[in-house]
C-alpha cells in the first residue's frame, strides 16, 4: 500500500492533464505543492498549496519554490518541460528523479536521434539552423518532407512540406517554436503512425499500450483519432513493444513513464520521437491503466518517494479498447452548452473535455493542437469505443447565436 502521509510532494504542472496525479497524491495523504505558469491552472483548486512561476522552463524559480517548502519529493507527468525540470530538481536536491542526462536527450529530438543511430530505424534527417541549410537538406531528403523544431512539445511548429515554395514558411514556423533555434528536416515515410506508452520499473522497461493514429506522419488534421490497440496485426504489436524496449535501453531510461512515436511500414518500425514522460491528454493517466491495469500515477508517486507498489514485477497485456478523438465543431459564437454532465457520468467515457465555454467564439482551425476538445472512450472492442463516441456526442447540445 502506497502511503504518502506526512510527505510534501512538489507536483510540476497543474493543468487538467495533471489533475489525476494531484488527486492520487492527495488521496494517499500527501501535502501537494502544485506549481504552474498559469495563474488559473485547474490543479490549483485541489492542491494544498500552489505557486505560480514565470515558466516551467525557469529552473531557478522552480528550485526556489521547492527549497522554500523543503519538499520531500518531486514528480510530473504528461509534459516535457515539467519532466525536465523535475529531473533538474531531483539532481539538485538529492531526490529520486529520472536521470538528468537522459532528460536532456529525450527532450531534444536531435540528441535523441543521434543517441540511437544504428540501434533502430529512423527517417533520414538533417539538423538545420538557417533556411539555406534547410534547402540544402533537400539534396539528401526528397519531398514531401517534415520540418519541425528540435525541442518542443506536441505538434507545435511541425509541417509536412510538399513543395519547395512552402519551405520558408515551414522553416520559420519551426524555428519560432524551437528553443534551441534549430530545426529538423526529416524524410517522410508512409505507414501507420503508432504511439507506444510504457514505464521503467526496477531494472525493466515495460512497453504497455500500443495505439495507432488515423492520419499520416506530419499530418495535424483536426479529426485526429488514436485507437488502442493499434490497428495492426497482434504479432506487429508484440514486435513494436520489443523495439520500444530496446530504444528505452539505448537512451538510458532508468525511471518513470515513457511515450514514443513510430511509423510502421512493411514490417519495419521507424522511430520518430521518444520521451521519458507519460503520453499527454490523459494517455498515461487514464488510457494505460484502463487497458493494462498498470496505474501510472501511483507508480510515479511511489518512485518519487522510494516506495514500491507491487506493480513492478507483474506482467501486463492490453485488454479491451480505447479511442481518443480530438473534436471539431462548427465555428460560430456559442451561447449555451448542455449535456456535459450526462456525458461525463458515463462509465464508458474516461475523459471528455471542451476547450471552449458558453459565450465564446469557436474558430475554424486546421491543426489538432487547436482542437475544440477531446473525448476518450472505452469498450470491449474498438468498434464499441467508436460507437460510444457517437452516442456521447449525441447527448451534447451546443446553441449558437443566430
Amino acid at each position: 500500500m502506497l502511503d504518502l502521509s506526512g510527505t510534501d510532494i512538489f507536483v510540476m504542472r497543474a493543468l487538467w492533464e495533471q489533475r489525476p496525479l494531484i488527486e492520487a497524491a492527495s488521496q494517499r495523504g500527501a501535502t501537494v505543492i502544485a506549481v504552474d505558469e498559469d495563474d488559473d491552472a485547474e490543479g490549483f483548486e485541489i492542491a494544498d498549496v500552489h505557486e505560480t512561476v514565470p515558466s516551467l522552463r525557469d529552473l531557478s524559480s522552480c528550485l526556489d519554490v521547492a527549497r522554500e517548502y523543503d519538499v520531500d519529493a518531486v514528480v510530473s507527468d504528461e509534459c516535457d518541460y515539467s519532466f525536465f525540470t523535475c529531473s533538474y530538481l531531483g539532481e539538485r536536491l538529492g531526490l529520486p528523479a529520472a536521470d538528468l542526462t537522459t532528460a536532456q536527450v529525450t527532450t531534444n529530438k536531435k540528441r535523441m536521434r543521434r543517441e540511437v543511430e544504428g540501434a533502430v530505424r529512423q527517417p533520414t534527417f538533417r539538423v538545420c539552423s538557417t533556411l539555406e541549410e534547410v534547402r540544402s537538406a533537400l539534396s539528401d531528403i526528397s519531398l514531401p518532407c517534415i520540418v519541425k523544431p528540435t525541442d518542443n512539445r506536441g505538434g507545435f511548429g511541425v509541417t509536412r512540406v510538399t513543395s519547395k515554395e512552402d519551405l520558408p514558411e515551414a522553416f520559420y514556423d519551426a524555428l519560432a517554436q524551437s528553443h534551441s533555434r534549430e530545426v529538423l528536416v526529416e524524410e517522410f515515410i508512409e505507414g501507420v503512425p503508432l504511439s507506444i506508452d510504457g514505464y521503467h520499473t526496477g531494472e525493466t522497461h515495460l512497453s504497455l499500450a500500443v495505439g495507432s493514429k488515423n492520419t499520416s506522419m506530419g499530418s495535424l488534421h483536426p479529426n485526429l483519432r488514436i485507437q488502442y490497440p493499434a490497428a495492426i496485426e497482434s504479432s506487429a504489436i508484440h514486435s513494436a513493444k520489443e523495439v520500444n524496449d530496446r530504444v528505452a535501453a539505448e537512451l538510458g531510461v532508468d525511471m518513470g513513464a515513457t511515450h514514443a512515436e513510430y511509423i510502421y511500414d512493411d514490417e519495419e518500425f521507424y522511430l520518430l520521437e521518444f520521451q521519458n514522460r507519460g503520453g499527454g491528454v490523459h494517455t498515461s493517466a487514464k488510457i494505460v491503466p484502463e487497458l493494462t491495469g498498470f496505474d501510472v500515477s501511483r507508480q510515479l508517486l511511489a518512485d518519487a518517494t522510494s516506495q514500491g507498489t507491487g506493480q513492478e514485477a507483474a506482467n501486463y497485456r492490453m485488454e479491451g479498447a480505447c479511442i481518443m478523438e480530438f473534436l471539431d465543431f462548427e465555428p460560430g459564437y456559442v451561447t449555451n452548452i448542455a449535456g456535459l454532465d450526462a456525458i461525463r457520468a458515463r462509465d464508458d467515457v474516461l475523459t471528455f473535455r471542451l476547450y471552449f465555454g458558453a459565450e465564446q467564439e469557436i474558430e475554424d482551425f486546421s491543426a489538432f493542437t487547436d482542437s475544440h476538445g477531446v473525448i476518450i472512450t472505452t469498450g470491449d472492442t474498438p468498434a464499441e469505443a467508436r460507437n460510444t463516441i457517437d452516442e456521447a456526442l449525441a447527448q451534447l447540445q451546443i446553441t449558437y447565436r443566430a
